[in-house]
């Protein structure tokens, strides 16, 4: 075989795989729950959101605002996906003598890695997980050390219009040696061919905090089948905080991999 007929061979693959009919489009935004879904092999995926939170406890109101965070994916493999994490945070409090801190929060790389297929009553699965590097980070928002988190993410098809994913791991937050538990749970719907919705719970607990749980909702729109847009918002259920958030996610094929979709 001629060098000519090897290169339009190869050519012609690589354009089969790049346009190879992907799983449909699923996101980390705007819940709080990770997606068991890895992004298709070959596929760059991006979701990118701002939000305010704020907080009034003890005479005192603070308020967050994030613009953007972001999360980048790559899809290495249909059992496989590198992920990279960044956010920008003002802080600001009420009181007189308090200024605005603001800056980049610490960079987080990490993977998501499938663990089984939906099957009976066994739901989709996948484990997550990130490492935090503070030398990344602006000082205000910096570390003692690197830290790290962790998730296994679970979902069931409850129905052709509902589903319900819940999220259990862990968080080292780089100051203390002791660990935060996280759980979330969301119930999922399907409104039409475009549009969905979610009511979700989850919280943090550790032995050394409160307990901090929280409730929130939102809406999903898909413009293409690779564009979603996403507004949402939430309350902690201990008096004085809440939140609202609004983001955009895509993705485009970006390097010829064998096809494989993700049950």
């Amino acid at each position: 075989m001629s060098l000519r007929i090897q290169f339009a061979l190869t050519a012609l693959l690589a354009a089969a795989a790049l346009h190879a009919q992907p799983p449909p489009f699923e996101t980390d935004r705007p819940d709080q729950t990770e997606t068991p879904a890895i992004v298709p092999a070959g596929w760059f995926q991006f979701e990118a959101g701002c939000a305010r939170e704020r907080t009034d406890r003890d005479g005192e109101a603070i308020s967050a605002v994030t613009m953007p965070t972001t999360l980048a994916k790559v899809g290495l493999a249909s059992w496989a996906e590198l992920r990279l994490i960044t956010e920008y945070q003002r802080i600001a409090s009420d009181q007189e003598d308090a200024k605005p801190v603001a800056g980049l929060v610490p960079v987080e790389i990490g993977a998501k890695i499938k663990l089984a297929a939906e099957q009976g009553l066994r739901p989709r699965m996948a484990l997550l997980g990130h490492v935090g590097l503070p030398a990344l980070a602006h000082e205000a928002f910096r570390p003692a050390s690197v830290f790290g988190n962790f998730r296994f993410s679970m979902q069931h098809t409850l129905s052709a219009r509902f589903n319900l994913g819940y999220n259990l791991g862990a968080e080292w937050d780089g100051e203390r040696p002791v660990a935060t538990g996280a759980y979330t749970i969301s119930l999922g719907m399907v409104i039409n061919d475009r549009l969905g919705t979610f009511a979700e719970a989850y919280g943090f607990l550790s032995d050394v905090d409160e307990p901090d749980n929280r409730l929130d909702t939102g809406l999903t729109y898909l413009l293409t089948d690779h564009v979603q847009l996403d507004a949402s918002g939430g309350v902690s259920l201990q008096p004085g905080q809440w939140f609202i958030s609004a983001g955009i996610s895509f993705r485009v094929p970006v390097f010829a991999a064998r096809a494989a979709t993700t049950p």
